[in-house]
């Protein structure tokens, strides 16, 4: 992590280490003795806290070809991991949310996306519906609170029963609720395309 002041000078820098404990959760997601830390980790979000303090959102992004003779790789989006920082750029907690989100065929839009309540933490992502891999999605929240005590998942919807789903954008708005619109891939008959408006509100 590098931080920067107002003029874009130099504030100080510091590496950030992978937790073992970390590593152990994510060896069902193809860490392994050959992944040196977590290669396939891509910094999704850096969202602002109080106090100065802040939060950097990072998830398990990998695209492979199961068979050489694909012409579309699939996308693999398995985990998330959450860092917490304090304004001085020292680490507070981590958490590691393990998911299931994965295309050969469409390129999910709205992956995770993180908003902070004072200095506790809402985590919103895609998470594939339990029954089937591909023709449904879940959208969960994970709260992340800011005194360290555990996080928390529910699943607010199932968003699709039988479509590709991408959540396309995000609107949060100041009395804590917040706004997605959805966008359903569809093939069916002359109908292609669907967009829906799901509000969400926070407690």
């Amino acid at each position: 992590l590098r931080k920067f002041d107002g003029a874009l000078s130099g504030g100080g820098s510091r590496d950030v280490c992978a937790d073992p404990a970390l590593l152990a959760q994510a060896a069902d997601f193809g860490v392994g003795k050959k992944d040196k830390g977590f290669p396939y980790l891509a910094i999704q979000q850096v969202l602002a806290l109080e106090g100065g303090g802040f939060m950097v959102l990072a998830e398990h992004q990998r695209d492979i070809k199961k068979d050489p003779k694909d012409s579309v790789a699939t996308t693999e989006r398995h985990y998330l991991i959450a860092y917490r920082f304090d304004g001085n750029m020292a680490l507070k907690g981590s958490n590691f949310i393990a998911k299931k989100q994965v295309s050969p065929t469409v390129g999910y839009s709205f992956s995770a996306r993180a908003f902070a309540v004072k200095s506790d933490v809402y985590l919103f992502y895609n998470d594939n519906w339990e029954a089937d891999e591909e023709h449904g999605t879940n959208l969960m929240c994970t709260r992340l609170p800011a005194d360290g005590s555990a996080a928390t998942t529910q699943k607010v919807v199932h968003t699709s029963d039988d479509f590709f789903t991408s959540m396309e954008h995000v609107f949060p708005r100041a009395d804590g609720k917040v706004m997605f619109t959805e966008e359903k891939l569809v093939d069916f008959e002359d109908v292609s395309r669907q967009v829906k408006l799901l509000e969400v509100s926070l407690k």
